[in-house]
């Protein structure tokens, strides 16, 4: 008795499409690099704009819970650099923010310090605007804005210079 020839189907891939799919692979991801990098610097900038916009806040709603003057001040080298929080009457530290790496954050007029008093409202004359921008100026710059109210919001701005 001759036996039928027995065909086996081998499963799996050939090394040639193992090939061609990691070389897709390596192009997509070339593509997606950069966008990536963009991505990242965006979202830097707008936590950033953020925290800032969360301590601008609770300055505001201390001032009037308290019914004194709170006064943010930028830290040693500008608003980057971190700032803190106090009492104006006595400086006693109510929040502390740290130093934020990567970013860039200047205020139109020079401020170095912000300051509520006990109705919310800015101390001074003038609005303020601060712009955020990410080290490496690739993002859109975030600004976070207070009118003579007291009142903050952050707006999204063109491509930081």
């Amino acid at each position: 008795m001759v036996s039928a020839p027995s065909h086996r189907r081998y499963r799996g891939f050939s090394l040639i499409e193992l090939i061609v799919v990691v070389a897709l692979m390596g192009i997509m991801i070339t593509m997606a690099i950069p966008s990536m990098g963009r991505f990242l610097a965006n979202q830097q900038a707008r936590t950033s704009a953020q925290t800032m916009l969360a301590t601008l806040m609770y300055a505001r709603s201390e001032a009037v819970k308290r019914n004194a003057t709170i006064r943010v001040d930028a830290g040693a080298n500008g608003w980057a650099d971190g700032w803190r929080m106090v009492l104006d009457t006595d400086n006693s530290l109510i929040r502390r923010q740290e130093s934020m790496d990567d970013v860039t954050i200047t205020e139109a007029g020079g401020a170095a310090s912000v300051s509520y008093n006990g109705r919310g409202r800015l101390v001074g004359a003038n609005a303020l605007s601060f712009t955020i921008c990410d080290s490496g100026n690739r993002a859109e710059q975030r600004l976070v804005q207070v009118d003579l109210s007291g009142r903050p919001k952050v707006t999204k701005g063109a491509l930081c210079p």
